[in-house]
């Protein structure tokens, strides 16, 4: 212990003790009594080799329990020394904890103040070389640049401090730098590898930070993906607007089929129309031609029987009219006026005759429906 060039030695004395005893003398008569018990086991000597082994055992124990409080005694002093000894290291630890937590504060105190410069430096420094605020992460550097040898005596920041908060501000500039470098140059890249729309900061920036072999390597390798991402997408929009195109043509196809269809369909409507027309013409041009023959002439009806003592009449030749027949040739609908003089010498027999233009009608690829309207005459010359 040392204060104020006072100080003063613990000394210490004792002797140490003079254990003695008949070891020789125990040692021999061990070595002698313990041959006899150098004997082989059987099944027949187990008991008094297990008797043997019980005795042995319990000298061992004897002889600790001598060791142990022999040795007991003998410390005794020493464990007397230690309490005494201990009791003068207490007092002076207990002027040493006093101070030490005194110290404690006060490197707390520096090192507060300490790293308090520091960030006010790098704050001051981050603004004078004009670094964003993403790049400004030089502050969780602080703790392990900070130390009580870094104030001045009094209390400023060190030369080396200085510097090394300087080193960081610079630190975040660089970075900045190489960032906006490289974001200058990824629009000429992606354009020059054939992309369309540039990548953005988005796309790049967990790699943005890496070194220069890192950040190459990322960037070439995302340029390809979207570029082959771009070809794909290119592909599947061609392929869509060539299905749009031919789904144009084939609705083009389908409209001039229709509008076809339609033309076609008002053709034949103004066609039938047409020939309704005409039928409707002809039947009441013949259903004229009928009323006029009609009321042009009487029916000649010949008498049944003649009176016997009468010579019979010469036969007078009649007219009869057959009302047109109303067939379909095709698609246009036709009308037939027919028109003939007999000469009959007994009665007529209306019903054969029709019969009988039925049949001719038929021969003539003249089907039916056809109606007949037989009228007989008397010859306009009386004969």
């Amino acid at each position: 212990m040392n204060a104020e060039n006072k100080e003063i030695a613990l000394i210490l004395t004792g002797t140490l003790p003079d254990i003695s005893g008949n070891f020789d003398d125990c040692k021999a008569f061990y070595e002698g009594e313990l041959k006899r018990y150098a004997v082989v086991v059987d099944p027949e000597a187990l008991p008094a080799a297990k008797a043997d082994l019980a005795k042995l055992r319990a000298e061992v124990k004897r002889l600790d329990t001598i060791r142990i409080a022999e040795a007991k005694r003998l410390k005794q002093p020493i464990i007397e020394m230690e309490g005494k000894v201990k009791e003068l290291t207490g007092l002076i630890q207990q002027t040493a904890d006093k101070i030490a937590v005194q110290v404690k504060a006060c490197e707390e105190t520096t090192l507060a103040r300490c790293r308090a410069l520091m960030l006010a430096l790098l704050g001051e420094e981050y603004t004078r070389l004009e670094v964003r605020s993403e790049y400004q992460t030089g502050a969780g550097m602080i703790g392990s640049l900070s130390g009580l040898s870094c104030l001045t005596g009094k209390g400023n920041l060190t030369k080396s401090a200085t510097e090394n908060i300087q080193g960081l501000a610079q630190k975040g500039r660089a970075a900045q730098d190489r960032t906006d470098g490289r974001l200058d140059r990824l629009e000429a890249a992606c354009l020059k590898a054939g992309l369309a729309a540039p990548l953005q900061l988005t796309h790049v920036e967990r790699f943005l930070q890496e070194t220069d072999e890192v950040y190459t390597a990322q960037l070439d390798r995302l340029i390809k993906i979207e570029v082959e991402r771009q070809e794909a997408s290119r592909k599947a929009v061609q392929a869509e607007e060539e299905r749009k195109a031919r789904a144009v043509v084939e609705e083009e196809a389908r409209i001039a089929r229709a509008r076809a269809a339609e033309e076609a369909r008002v053709t034949k409507e103004r066609a039938e129309r047409e020939a309704r027309e005409t039928l409707a013409a002809a039947q009441k041009s013949q259903e004229t031609a009928r009323h006029e023959a009609e009321t042009s002439a009487p029916v000649f009806s010949p008498p049944a029987t003649p009176p016997a003592s009468t010579r019979p009449a010469a036969a007078q030749p009649t007219r009869h009219h057959c009302s047109p027949p109303v067939y379909q040739i095709g698609k246009a609908t036709v009308a037939v006026n027919c028109r003939f003089t007999v000469h009959a010498t007994r009665p007529v027999d209306l019903e054969k005759i029709q019969r009988w233009f039925q049949k001719k009608f038929l021969e003539a690829n003249i089907a039916d429906p056809c109606s007949f309207d037989l009228v007989v005459v008397p010859d306009e010359a009386g004969e």
